[in-house]
């Protein structure tokens, strides 16, 4: 592992410190990065929302409304898509709408607004207006077939547009209007939308906006951080049945959850629904006022969820093994007809955590061979798969994820195609893992009075990680294994005045302690962080692994 050391400036107390941070961050306006606005405060054209667009949308809305038409949301089956087509349908249901949310089905209807999707919703549904969220913006096949079949469509949606600007006019002449930013994440540009029909039904969707912003992995800064921030404030304090079921599932304290709460636990359970099972229950959670039945939903989506962790890990020792000789490759292109649809998505994260370059990990089907592709700072693999179009029925995402399909009989010419445009891109040098740290911090640093400080930058994500630190040659007071299985270590040093401070080692015991001993010292890679232990409230370190995680 490579460290990189963001500032040379070596802070002599906490405010310093402050001034690193944000300086490492760009961060030259602090009063709206600690204290952003409220969404309820900002204009859609702020956040880059076209005006005029949101008023053609809104106005087609309020028509369907009047007329007692059909109307139908096509969400997505990911936590950002659930919660963006909850958001929508209770405030366009509270404003009198005859308005049905649908969730496709990742294995019958694919990814995003499909042509199998439209069948199932004008044969069931029989609608006059679509309202897609977090979707469409790249589906012009489907968005001409709805207008051929004279059913209007709206399109709310954050994922990358649409590059060919053939596809693109044709997407722009077939729809009504295109709610869209690149700023938010789905549900942030649904509730805009919301946001003009019920103020009220606006404000009870922020805890919502919250979930979504963290769960979805958008840059957490700007209008997102604003977003991330003030949701999780609502989510602290949310008084909707299922997240309440959902969090008392996860033994989860909602009242002091952070974003890493969000992201480990809140957010893969909603997730592991449109992976392994139907995302509709996971809608139904989250829109539900009656309390045993959120009860009810809530421990299938845990139970769900269980079955997820245990076929991902079961399924990332094969991926593993296919990519055992690609060492030289730019990417890492992982394909098997074994994969689970609803996996590759994590496998391709698990392969960049490890061999830290891009991954593809793609699950062939007897009509498709459907991949994800996940990816590293620096390269934009729904650009890098834009490259090789040619190749594939379609491709969507993020400069960091996408999800893209083709036929299994030109699997082959794919692999060769992207590993030349990525080749060109990257290079072929292997990529050693690169961690990047704050600065260097003096012991007598680690204290409850910068740990405090540091939480101010909280919600830590995308864009906003949370703060690593190298705190070198520590003398080690003593080193000691805990867990069933005396796997973890921590190695106590001092602190300011002599105050004894822990390092904790996850999963590391045997190396740590094979290679430190008391009265030795170390240097530290890690995080500050607080332990509650007996309402006693301590400084420690969290290390993260370097052969030890120590030097």
């Amino acid at each position: 592992m490579a460290i990189t050391v963001l500032s040379k400036k070596k802070p002599q107390n906490s405010a310093e410190l402050k001034k690193v941070l944000l300086s490492n961050r760009g961060i030259t306006y602090q009063t709206t990065f600690f204290s952003p606005p409220e969404l309820l405060t900002i204009s859609a054209e702020q956040v880059g929302i076209d005006q005029m667009q949101l008023n053609q949308a809104v106005a087609r809305i309020q028509a369907a409304i009047d007329a007692k038409e059909k109307v139908v949301i096509y969400g997505d089956y990911d936590a950002d898509g659930i919660s963006a087509t909850a958001v929508l349908w209770q405030a366009l249901h509270a404003a009198g709408a005859q308005i049905t949310p649908f969730i496709p089905k990742r294995d019958v209807h694919g990814y995003g607004l499909s042509i199998a999707g439209i069948d199932e919703v004008e044969r069931e549904y029989a609608p006059d207006l679509v309202i897609t969220v977090d979707n469409g913006i790249v589906a012009a096949p489907a968005i001409v077939e709805l207008k051929k079949r004279g059913i209007e469509v709206i399109i709310t949606d954050h994922h990358q547009p649409e590059q060919d600007k053939a596809l693109r006019a044709k997407i722009t002449k077939n729809s009504v209007a295109q709610v869209h930013t690149t700023q938010l994440c789905g549900t942030g540009v649904a509730w805009f939308l919301a946001r003009e029909f019920s103020e009220e039904m606006a404000v009870f969707g922020m805890d919502l906006v919250g979930l979504a912003t963290i769960a979805d992995q958008v840059p957490l800064v700007d209008w997102n951080r604003a977003a991330a921030l003030h949701g999780l404030e609502a989510l602290r304090t949310t008084q909707r049945v299922g997240l309440l079921a959902l969090a008392d599932q996860a033994k989860v304290d909602l009242k002091s959850l952070t974003s890493t709460g969000v992201g480990y636990t809140l957010a893969p359970r909603i997730n592991a629904m449109g992976r392994l099972a139907h995302g509709l229950d996971a809608l139904r959670l989250l829109c539900t006022n009656q309390v045993v039945t959120a009860n009810r939903l809530a421990a299938i989506l845990s139970e769900t969820n269980v079955d997820r962790q245990e076929l991902t890990s079961d399924q990332f020792e094969l991926a593993l093994s296919l990519a055992a000789d690609q060492s030289d490759w730019p990417v890492t292109i992982v394909a098997h007809q074994d994969f689970h649809e609803g996996v590759v998505g994590l496998l391709a994260g698990r392969l960049v955590e490890k061999l830290h370059k891009p991954a593809l990990v793609i699950q062939i089907g007897e009509q498709l061979a459907k991949g994800s592709a996940r990816s590293v700072a620096g390269v934009n693999v729904v650009e890098l798969l834009r490259n090789v179009r040619e190749h594939l029925v379609d491709v969507g995402g993020h400069p960091m994820a996408a999800g893209f399909s083709l036929e299994p009989d030109k699997l082959e010419q794919f692999i060769v195609a992207i590993s030349t445009a990525a080749t060109e891109r990257i290079g072929t040098e292997p990529q050693e893992e690169t961690v990047a740290v704050e600065c260097e911090l003096d012991p007598e640093l680690v204290t409850l009075d910068t740990i405090e400080m540091i939480e101010t930058f909280a919600p830590f994500g995308m864009a906003n990680s949370e703060p690593l630190f190298l705190i070198n040659n520590v003398p080690i007071l003593r080193t000691r294994v805990f867990g069933r299985e005396e796997q973890h270590c921590s190695m106590q040093f001092a602190s300011v005045g002599q105050t004894k401070v822990e390092a904790i080692f996850w999963n590391e015991s045997s190396v740590v302690i094979e290679n430190h001993r008391a009265g030795g010292e170390a240097s530290i890679v890690g995080k500050l962080s607080i332990n509650n232990w007996k309402n006693r409230r301590s400084a420690q370190v969290i290390a993260r692994s370097n052969k030890g995680g120590v030097g």
